[in-house]
């Protein structure tokens, strides 16, 4: 079971660091001339594609495995907080800030709870 939850992070995991270096890159190396973002654009389109359909397909595997979206859904927020504050620290060097680091730990309990509630 615990299986399932960790294909499904990994998932979410890919596309959330996929689109969060996409918007890092653009506000770090994109100058914002309106030809200069219709190209950047241009360009990302297949990759926001592949992206989009990672998360899509995700969520309606693992709402099919799990039998629940609640769980998905919880995993899909943390893996996007923890992504980001990953993404961040590259692109940034950025710390990771207190509220961002509980913001992690409150939805994993909430994962926790709510797969306790499930199985009891």
């Amino acid at each position: 079971m615990i299986l399932k939850y960790i294909i499904i992070a990994i998932f979410f995991t890919i596309a959330y660091i996929g689109f969060g270096s996409i918007n890092f890159f653009q506000s770090k190396y994109i100058e914002p001339t309106a030809m200069n973002l219709f190209k950047y654009n241009l360009c990302i389109i297949p990759i926001t594609f592949i992206l989009n359909y990672i998360v899509t397909l995700t969520f309606n595997r693992g709402y099919k495995s799990l039998g629940e979206m609640l769980p998905v859904t919880l995993i899909y927020v943390a893996m996007g907080v923890f992504s980001y504050v990953i993404v961040n620290y590259i692109f940034f060097k950025e710390v990771p800030k207190i509220n961002q680091i509980i913001a992690i730990i409150l939805v994993s309990i909430a994962l926790i709870i709510c797969n306790i509630k499930n199985e009891a």
